[in-house]
């Protein structure tokens, strides 16, 4: 029942609205009564009003300007004018801001019983779109929820209500995809010919990334993905593969058999696109060259040899094609080829990292429709990593260098160490020893004895006698702890020297 209000000023227009028709038989009942807008205002707001039936001319508040304060503080309220042949203008300017509908004077029956017709047609079709609404925005919320677990009572009840064709019996995922990059209106083409040309029960469940389509269907229904792949490829002229998951005996298999489905579509990446690829269960097998190869590319990386790394690569997706390795096992590589990559460059110390979760990488590898995107991808990736590197050499270098300097212009002052020098180059000293050291071999400290002994060994082959003035000349305070250093050094003592 649709509850109406009447508004207008003349009460025996009301009155011969209200015995006009039999309002109860086609839905509607009239709740309440208004002469002016001011109190409909006031009824509205206090009542709950389905439709409004207003006339344009009253006094206090005429009915355009009752309808332009409904239209922004009623939103579902629909409002029908009532209005006389010299007001007529003014009921075409309401209809173009949203009016429902107007109601010429003096009032007929028909024309009343006709709008409140299309009123009923207008609000079971807002109704039914509501509920595939809500339909939908449920299959979805339940969907989510089966996938990422864990399997409650209330799922378990909400799956068998909303998919309740397949609820009662094995069911499996079907991952339908075109091998190309499609636009969205196109996918959306796609998936309602699937609906149409698949024999019934089936439920779309979504689109994973403009990539896959999925969908629910009886597990006995499998065998007719083959035709659904020939009829697709017919169709739309376009190459499609599909991927389909494991009998699905209960819930609590729901998200292992969507992922295996996933699985399943992805050997089109080392086994070839435009086919059907049923999820099996491999027998383990060794893959110790591949791991050995993936292994090599961290050397790589860190060398910056991005020549021989591309050629590694290449042999490793080579390798994963020649031996038709399920999409698992050559997920599970290419984990490994990112670790690899990524400890590279973890050796320098740096903070970049490719996919740290690893579930990160899991959901961007889906977007690949071939071994080729995927193979681009690394090959950049590679490209990424080896700049990296060698612009840290260069950088380590330039550190050492600049170390090296300092100590050369510094070495006379007793107060120089490996704290003084790293503070002169902003960085932290034990990271200023550890690359000191991986570049000239001995470490900082070694180094500036280094340049001292050698200074100390000219300026007493120059003839400088007096060794208390080379130990102060060279860095050291102590002209006997100087002596000490020089024989460790050269072996002999100072006075050998002069």
């Amino acid at each position: 029942m649709y509850n109406v209000l009447l508004v207008d000023d003349e009460q025996f227009i009301r009155e011969r609205i209200k015995g006009c028709l039999n309002w109860d038989e086609l839905g509607f009942s009239i709740i309440g009564e208004a002469e002016n807008g001011e109190k409909a205002l006031h009824f509205i707001r206090n009542n709950p009003i389905d439709l409004a039936i207003i006339d344009i001319n009253m006094p206090l508040m005429d009915g355009l300007e009752l309808a332009g304060l409904l239209h922004e503080q009623q939103k579902g309220l629909q409002i029908v004018f009532l209005t006389g042949y010299d007001k007529f203008e003014y009921a075409q300017k309401a209809i173009q801001l949203g009016v429902f509908d107007y109601i010429l004077k003096p009032v007929r029956s028909e024309d009343l019983a006709e709008m409140l017709q299309k009123f009923k047609e207008k609000k079971e079709k807002e109704n039914a779109a509501s509920v595939a609404l809500d339909q939908k925005e449920m299959k979805s919320y339940i969907v989510y929820q089966l996938l990422n677990g864990p399997v409650t009572n209330m799922m378990v009840q909400a799956y068998q209500e909303l998919f309740s064709a397949v609820a009662g019996e094995p069911a499996c995922f079907l991952l339908i995809s075109p091998d190309v990059e499609v636009e969205e209106n196109l996918q959306t083409q796609i998936v309602n010919f699937v609906l149409q040309s698949f024999p019934r029960p089936i439920y779309h469940l979504g689109v994973n990334h403009q990539l896959f389509s999925s969908y629910l269907i009886r597990a006995n229904d499998i065998d007719r993905a083959q035709s659904m792949l020939f009829a697709l490829k017919k169709h739309f002229q376009l190459s499609f593969s599909i991927g389909a998951g494991p009998r699905m005996d209960n819930l609590l298999m729901f998200g292992e058999a969507f992922q295996k489905a996933k699985f399943a579509l992805h050997n089109r990446l080392t086994k070839g696109t435009g086919k059907i690829y049923h999820y099996l269960q491999e027998k383990d097998e060794s893959h110790s060259a591949i791991l050995e190869k993936i292994e090599k590319l961290s050397v790589l990386v860190k060398s910056g040899n991005e020549e021989m790394a591309q050629k590694e690569l290449a042999e490793i997706i080579h390798l994963c094609q020649q031996n038709k390795l399920s999409s698992a096992k050559f997920f599970l590589l290419t984990r490994e080829l990112i670790t690899s990559i990524n400890k590279g460059i973890h050796d320098f110390q740096l903070k970049k990292d490719y996919f740290t979760e690893l579930n990160q990488f899991d959901r961007f590898t889906e977007q690949f429709r071939t071994i080729k995107e995927l193979k681009t991808f690394f090959s950049n990736l590679l490209i990424e990593a080896i700049s990296i590197s060698r612009q840290t050499l260069l950088e380590l270098k330039s550190l050492s260098l600049q170390a090296i300097t300092f100590m050369e212009s510094q070495y006379q002052d007793c107060e120089i160490g490996l704290n003084s020098i790293a503070e002169y180059l902003h960085v932290n000293p034990s990271y200023l020893s550890r690359i000191f050291k991986k570049e000239t071999g001995i470490t900082v400290i070694e180094y500036l004895t280094k340049i001292r002994m050698e200074n100390a060994r000219k300026l007493l082959m120059n003839g400088c006698k007096n060794i208390q003035f080379v130990s102060e000349m060279t860095g050291y305070n102590d002209p006997h702890y100087f002596s000490r250093c020089f024989k460790k050094y050269y072996k002999v003592p100072p006075s050998k020297i002069i």
